[in-house]
């Protein structure tokens, strides 16, 4: 690991600076050891991960380079900046594809329906909001449009799952769902609010 530089390490000169027109100090090499390794791969993937937002692929494959040469673990890309995204757009696909495909057994779960039309239309909506976050997850570019349709998406469901099976007008089953994205928009809103600490 020693001698190899990369965007994240900075290094202060040894001594005061010279007079002017002085030959510049010279500056030690870095000490390669687990911690400072360790330090440096944090850096590095934070870098990866904004380049991968901004959607700068040429700078994410050169981190990446990178990330190997100091012999760091990369984990695939799509699950490591946007696992949320994966998880949540894995399971608005399913359930949102489920009553397109088979509507009776969506119906044993759910209950009957009586506008089959309306929940088809929902279901397709729902299945492309998955789809679009599991894009997301696998390109690994989690951005703030996509962060909020993903909170939006998670607080709106489980509002009006919750109010409308409070009034009886839905199975109950509903409001397991409504726990779920309640679940879904806290873990981001919770991980906004960490992101934001200074």
């Amino acid at each position: 690991m020693r001698g190899v530089l990369t965007s994240c390490e900075t290094e202060a000169p040894v001594g005061p600076k010279g007079p002017p027109g002085a030959p510049p100090t010279e500056t030690p090499r870095r000490e390669w050891t687990d911690a400072s390794v360790a330090e440096e791969c944090a850096c590095l993937e934070t870098q990866r991960d904004e380049a991968a937002v901004r959607g700068d692929d040429a700078e994410v494959r050169r981190i990446e380079a990178r990330l190997r040469l100091l012999g760091c673990r990369i984990a695939p890309r799509g699950l490591r900046g946007a696992p949320a995204s994966a998880a949540q757009g894995a399971y608005y696909l399913a359930t949102g594809i489920w009553p397109i495909l088979h509507m009776r057994s969506f119906e044993r779960v759910t209950g009957p329906k009586t506008d089959r039309w309306l929940v088809s239309t929902v279901g397709v909506l729902v299945s492309v909001i998955g789809g679009t976050l599991l894009a997301a997850a696998r390109r690994d570019r989690e951005t703030r449009e996509i962060e909020l349709l993903a909170t939006g998406s998670a607080i709106g469901l489980a509002v009006v799952e919750t109010v409308t099976a409070v009034r009886r007008r839905i199975a109950p089953i509903y409001l397991a769902d409504a726990a779920l994205q309640g679940v879904l928009a806290a873990a981001r809103l919770v991980r906004r609010a960490r992101r934001r600490r200074p």
